[in-house]
């Protein structure tokens, strides 16, 4: 069977034989990807990393990518981030012009974040540009604010000039990860820091807030909007206060919402970060949690691939929202990307493809569209 039908000039196709049950490859032809349906995970994994022209329109071309890229282990990480490389190294001139500031937002070496200013603001002349600050995942375990998959301080460099040529000013923060000391709810302290420095930091104007977590990112973030003891900072910016910057929204992207349908290989890194207490501090279980009604919790905005991970983030994500729409009065929406796996959207963005580069379009317009209902 053709794995997808979409042309690619003179480049070869991938073909699963049924028969024989192994991946050929065919010149002139379509690629595409619906052997990743059949399940043959370990050996895909080995022929994608050893033909990486393949793995690269494997990932870009992303029509059907069960199991091996909805996997968040190598077998994901590798084509995915090999895919993009060229596309980002080919826009790397733009995504390096705008300007990167780091600053400390606490005392901790690991307490650090970078600003993207936007050189040209697009927001309307009587509004200051709005504040986008991004905390990147990694299992708890891996992690920084310029990751070493792609060289040149790519990535999350991307992120920062894709929305700051939006007209956002773009934050990407460190967090404590396990190694660093981190453990629930530390990642919710490092959350409300980052959140108290942008208060004071960009104090001139009133301003938007948004928080856009990605993965384990979204574990610490969950933590800051739900626990009790974020309260009075989520209050210092929520629409109580009439003047300077204001938590207009959260959007969660290929959030964990809870470990019910984790592998086992997971148990010892939770064990280290939540303790005993893994399955009551997730972030569904925080939410059912919460006092209803509450008025310090903004809008939020749920995204994961349609290739994203069944039992750890897609399920997970339909039991939030389902617990969200019953107990809570605050708007939630929930936008699928479409041809992403887990990884694929973070590398995607300053890729200049327009096509993989959607979702984050869609992320403005939603941004936006909060900032015009809240005025």
């Amino acid at each position: 069977m053709d794995l997808i039908q979409r042309p690619l000039n003179s480049f070869h196709r991938v073909i699963f034989n049924a028969k024989s049950m192994v991946l050929e490859t065919r010149p002139g032809a379509p690629l595409g990807a619906s052997a990743f349906r059949c399940g043959y995970a370990k050996s895909l994994s080995v022929f994608l990393q050893q033909n990486k022209v393949i793995a690269i329109f494997l990932a870009l071309a992303m029509d059907k990518i069960p199991p091996l890229p909805r996997a968040v282990d190598l077998a994901s990480i590798i084509p995915t981030f090999q895919a993009f490389t060229p596309y980002l190294q080919a826009n790397a001139s733009a995504i390096l012009s705008y300007p990167r500031q780091t600053f400390d937002y606490g005392d901790h070496p690991r307490q650090k974040l970078d600003v993207y200013m936007p050189i040209e603001n697009t927001t309307p002349p009587s509004k200051a540009p709005a504040i986008v600050v991004f905390f990147y995942g990694g299992g708890l375990m891996w992690g920084d604010r310029i990751e070493s998959e792609v060289p040149g301080d790519l990535v999350h460099t991307n992120k920062g000039y894709f929305f700051a040529s939006r007209g956002y000013i773009t934050v990407v923060a460190d967090w404590r990860l396990i190694p660093h000391g981190g453990k629930f709810p530390s990642g919710g302290d490092d959350v409300a820091a980052v959140v108290n420095w942008t208060k004071k930091h960009f104090a001139s104007e009133p301003r938007d807030l948004f928080l856009w977590p990605h993965s384990g990112g979204t574990l610490q973030v969950a933590t800051f909007l739900f626990l009790p003891e974020f309260k009075n900072v989520r209050e210092a910016v929520s629409e109580k206060n009439p003047t300077g910057v204001k938590l207009k929204g959260v959007i969660m992207l290929g959030m964990p919402a809870h470990f019910k349908y984790a592998p086992e290989s997971r148990r010892e890194t939770h064990q280290a970060f939540y303790g005993d207490k893994r399955d009551e501090c997730s972030a569904l279980a925080l939410l059912q949690a919460v006092p209803k009604p509450t008025s310090d919790v903004p809008p939020v905005l749920v995204m994961y691939g349609n290739f994203d991970c069944e039992d750890e983030i897609v399920k997970p994500n339909e039991e939030f929202v389902e617990e969200w729409r019953r107990t809570m009065e605050v708007p939630l929406t929930v936008k699928i990307i479409e041809r992403h796996n887990h990884l694929s959207p973070l590398y995607s963005l300053g890729t200049g493809e327009k096509d993989q580069e959607a979702w984050g379009e869609s992320m403005v317009d939603w941004m936006r569209e909060i900032s015009k209902k809240q005025k």
